[in-house]
């Protein structure tokens, strides 16, 4: 059971002040359901399901002096065998996006930003791998401004991951980045590397090297 096509929608509309506002959803649901008969005769009841949601809003705001992004995209896909799950997919991709222009007068410097950046899945791809879920942030503000004697800027960046398997592996990091050195690190959970990567004295980003994390069940990339 499914439409040929996503369910759609765009909406618009603009204020008595001037501000601007658009939004676009999409929705996509699929259902199916059979009953599987073996060589041997034995019957499995499968189903396969799935449902996407996509929005996104953009706004306009003070005579585009303050422009914004909010955007998620989410979703699941899943089956299962005799009502046992033997794929799992949940998934979201938020997204945040703020630009402010600090001269109401029009002029387009100084301005910031800042992205909020998300991914967050939980996947069983097949019963013989492991279910694994992972968490990923990623926190960006930046500030510029341009100017006859010169122009200045700056940004930030956090990123934050974290891994947890069906199996209880587990692994977390938080990396933290100041005009494009690396400022704090911390890695933790059973997957980390054995040996700290100590972040108190930075090198620099072009002498900054990292360990390779450990694998679940001892594998290993690369030499």
């Amino acid at each position: 059971m499914a439409e040929p096509f996503a369910s759609t929608t765009t909406t618009g509309n603009v204020g008595a002040n001037g501000d601007v506002n658009i939004t676009v959803t999409a929705t996509r649901k699929i259902h199916i359901e059979a009953d599987i008969i073996s060589g041997s005769g034995e019957m499995t009841h499968a189903i396969w399901m799935q449902d996407l949601q996509y929005s996104n809003v953009q706004s306009y705001l003070d005579n585009a002096t303050i422009q914004n992004v909010i955007q998620t995209a989410s979703g699941m896909s899943s089956s299962s065998h005799n009502d046992v799950p033997t794929v799992v997919d949940t998934f979201s991709y938020p997204l945040d996006i703020n630009v402010t222009f600090l001269d109401p007068s029009g002029n387009r410097s100084p301005v910031v930003a800042s992205f909020d950046h998300s991914y967050d899945r939980d996947l069983l791809p097949f019963p013989a791998v492991l279910r694994s879920n992972i968490t990923e942030r990623q926190v960006a503000l930046a500030f510029f401004n341009i100017s006859p004697t010169g122009n200045t800027g700056n940004g930030t960046n956090t990123n934050s991951f974290a891994y947890v398997d069906s199996a209880g592996n587990t692994y977390q990091r938080k990396v933290q980045a100041v005009l494009n050195n690396i400022t704090f690190d911390v890695q933790s959970g059973s997957l980390a590397p054995i040996a700290d990567h100590d972040i108190s004295i930075n090198p620099g980003p072009s002498a900054t090297k990292f360990p390779k994390a450990r694998l679940p069940g001892g594998r290993v990339v690369g030499t």
